[in-house]
């Protein structure tokens, strides 16, 4: 970097311009002797050398060979066959032995150890980035809890304070304590009325089909069917002074017949999910900015009013087998051996529940750590593949397994690069993320920091927050752009179930499509990912083996029973299923980084948005066409995007190989196609999420939904009246117009580039 003068004036010196001149002129002689010798050596070569220049007539000449080579097939083999299960086993053992809670000594601790780990496999970059972010955690000397009082407020019965040891790998004393992360610290006492899953329509059913209100009372949710942060934010917008949640064993232990942990992977009655629940992503305090040193931090984060606490289904039972009120509906019925009741409050009306919570949050620093395999010839362009650190216990499950993983990718791949025989085309990032679990905080503070390169040079970001949840098949969600990626590398992969078909083959029979291929859900929320798409446009896709069992999540998500001995005994024994997931994930990484033109399909993305916009039609069209509002305008956009779409992927099929400048503009109109669908507004509720086709539900942050900000507009609009009703289908038609721009937008970054209609 230049200096530059701390004045603006500049004054002429005689004295020193005589000397700069004679300075001058000592240069001007160098100059002329260094190009004298220059010559010299050029003229002497040429006169002995032995063989003359070659001379050739192929265009590819006129380039260096790494600029024009596509990838060698050799490779992929190479990398899946090098894979071993019995390494990422030891990795799970060995980062399973301490708890690592976001935020803590023993997190900082394995963040130490991955960074040492890529330095000894020879990654050529290894970096820490750290925030100093606002965390949450129980308070150690006074602890939360759920009681059930009498008249006289003494106490009938209360919540247990730590889950039960059942496993000598438990039995520690820096297991933390269930919680709820950013819970309202309070004490509030009342009655308790059961809302089934604190969904919206739950709530909905209570005050229609039972006229009951929920304003002054606490509430108790069962676990599942959306992000536990919705049930608390519901419940306060319903009016609820707390709520209680719990895990019910018809969604994380249904076959009574069958032991639970230490016996199997069921969940005991004495497991209890810990878990976030705030809303929104990121640091709360630097919302839509990076947590640096020098960022404006709010005094008003948006952070959960009402106090939330966890308990298992052994406490649970103590509070709903004595519940009055009517007998819920039959989809509301759990697996507990009673009838459930709504209440509120209790068959005897003298009792009263007290929930009594302390969490509180405070400032610390969580860290982010990279591997870089630079490319070698597009070192600019970057394939990110990403998992998180942090476990709200063990986390042998969520994310450990996927952390054991990506070690090992990275350990073959930079053995690889080392052996001589192979460098990829374009930059591999191995990262490691800080505090997922708090809500994606350190992989958003870094994507927001990042923005403008990564908006520029990431080619995609493929993340496995759990490696294995259930031994059936394979599970995918992410963007079209990436459905070729994943099925073609997949096909490549032995199946860990049975080895003579390929993993496209067995999670083709499990989860098959409409169109006869494996299912790829719409990225929702809940994982590192989130940032990626929402905020940068980089296509991503997060994957997994999972189950096929009737059930809300693998059963002991969350608590401290998902040890190394839960994936052992139970979930993955011999790690098949976590090498074929790695396989898998390094064969993605390895096409993306080193197949001359990016293996990405416009075409299936637009198929996507002629789908979407079906949907559309199906679920609000005749809504919609009453009020006014044309669905013409997108339909033709969406025609019009497909129908070139197909041209372009035509093009494409007559690249020039030998013609690095060509290759180069036809992948960054690929690279840039999932840009072209971010907003800088954001979508009309929350403006800091920027992707107008793909982001979680308003009121499910863990589910995607088709054009989100139309949904939000749309929930609720028939029931509104007057002015309101006018203005609200007012902000529907300028959100359409903007999906329409957008839609257009990706439309003629496929043009031909030599003009823009």
């Amino acid at each position: 970097m230049e200096e530059f003068s701390s004045s603006s004036m500049q004054f002429y010196d005689p004295e020193e311009s005589k000397k700069k001149a004679q300075r001058r002129i000592v240069a001007g002689a160098c100059l002329v002797a260094a190009v004298g010798i220059g010559i010299g050596v050029i003229i002497g070569w040429f006169s002995h050398t032995s063989d003359p220049p070659t001379k050739c007539d192929d265009p590819s000449c006129a380039f260096p060979q790494k600029l024009i080579s596509d990838e060698d097939p050799t490779v992929s083999q190479k990398i899946i066959l090098n894979m071993n299960a019995r390494d990422i086993k030891r990795n799970l053992e060995e980062f399973t032995v301490d708890p690592h809670l976001g935020g803590t000594k023993s997190e900082d601790q394995l963040a130490a150890k991955l960074y040492s780990m890529w330095v000894e496999q020879g990654l050529d970059y290894v970096t820490k980035v750290t925030y100093e972010v606002l965390l949450s955690y129980p308070n150690d000397t006074d602890p939360s809890f759920v009681y059930l009082l009498d008249a006289n407020d003494v106490v009938q019965h209360r919540s247990q304070e730590v889950e039960k040891i059942l496993s000598p790998a438990q039995n520690r004393s820096d297991v933390v304590r269930p919680f709820n992360a950013y819970s309202h610290p309070g004490d509030v006492k009342g009655e308790l009325v059961y809302v089934n899953y604190g969904r919206i329509e739950d709530f909905v059913e209570l005050a229609e089909n039972y006229s009951i209100n929920v304003t002054g009372k606490i509430v108790i949710a069962r676990y599942g069917r959306i992000f536990r942060g919705d049930k608390v934010s519901l419940a306060a917008r319903y009016g609820a002074i707390g709520i209680i949640l719990y895990s019910d064993p018809a969604d994380y232990s249904p076959y009574t017949d069958e032991p639970a942990f230490p016996y199997s992977w069921w969940l005991p009655g004495t497991g209890v999910q810990r878990g976030t629940v705030l809303l929104g992503d990121g640091d709360p305090l630097t919302p839509g900015y990076p947590a640096t040193e020098s960022a404006y931090r709010t005094r008003y984060p948006a952070l959960p009013t009402i106090p939330v606490h966890p308990i298992g289904y052994d406490d649970a039972y103590h509070y709903l087998s004595i519940m009055g009120g009517p007998n819920a509906s039959e989809s509301w019925q759990g697996k507990l051996n009673f009838t459930y009741r709504i209440g509120p409050g209790f068959v005897n009306n003298t009792l009263k529940v007290r929930l009594y919570v302390t969490t509180n949050t405070k400032m610390v620093n969580t860290t982010n750590v990279f591997g870089y395999i630079n490319g070698s010839a597009e070192p600019d362009r970057y394939v990110l593949l990403g998992n998180h650190r942090d476990a709200w216990v063990f986390g042998a499950v969520d994310p450990t397994s996927g952390t054991a993983v990506m070690m090992e990718v990275s350990r073959v791949m930079a053995a690889i690069v080392k052996g001589g025989t192979w460098r990829p085309r374009r930059s591999i990032v191995f990262c490691s993320w800080g505090s997922e679990e708090y809500g994606l905080i350190a992989s958003y503070e870094w994507v927001e920091q990042q923005l403008k390169i990564l908006s520029d040079r990431a080619v995609a970001y493929l993340n496995v927050d759990i490696s294995v949840e259930g031994m059936q098949a394979l599970r995918a969600s992410g963007v079209p752009l990436l459905y070729d990626v994943v099925y073609n590398a997949s096909k490549k992969v032995p199946s860990a179930g049975n080895p003579s078909i390929t993993v496209y083959e067995e999670w083709l029979k499990y989860f098959p499509n409409d169109d006869q291929k494996p299912t790829i859900a719409n990225p929702g929320g809940g994982s590192d990912f989130v940032s990626f798409i929402g905020i940068a446009g980089v296509p991503c896709l997060d994957f997994r083996y999972t189950f096929n069992y009737s059930i809300i999540d693998y059963p002991l998500y969350h608590s401290a029973y998902e040890t190394f001995e839960l994936m052992d005994k139970y979930m993955d024994p011999e790690f098949k299923r976590s090498l074929a997931v790695g396989q898998l994930w390094a064969e993605m990484a390895r096409s993306l980084a080193d197949r001359l033109i990016l293996p990405l399909n416009a075409l299936t993305y637009g198929q996507m948005v002629k789908t979407f916009v079906r949907d559309l039609e199906k679920g609000y069209g005749h809504l919609m066409v009453e009020n006014g509002v044309s669905l013409d305008g997108i339909n033709k956009a969406a025609d019009l995007f497909f129908s070139t779409a197909q041209e372009f992927m035509s093009r494409l099929e007559k690249v020039d190989p030998n013609n690095p400048v060509e290759t180069r503009m036809y992948n960054d109109q690929l690279l840039r196609l999932e840009r072209a669908f971010i907003n800088t507004d954001g979508l009309p509720l929350r403006p800091l999420t920027k992707h107008l086709l793909f982001a979680s539900s308003t009121f499910d942050s863990y589910a995607g939904s088709t054009f989100p900000g139309l949904v939000d507009l749309m929930y609720g609009i028939e029931k509104l009246t007057g002015d309101e009703k006018v203005e609200q289908w007012e902000k529907v038609k300028q959100h359409l117009a903007i999906i329409i721009f957008c839609v257009d937008s990706a439309t003629f970054g496929l043009k031909p580039w030599t003009h823009f209609d």
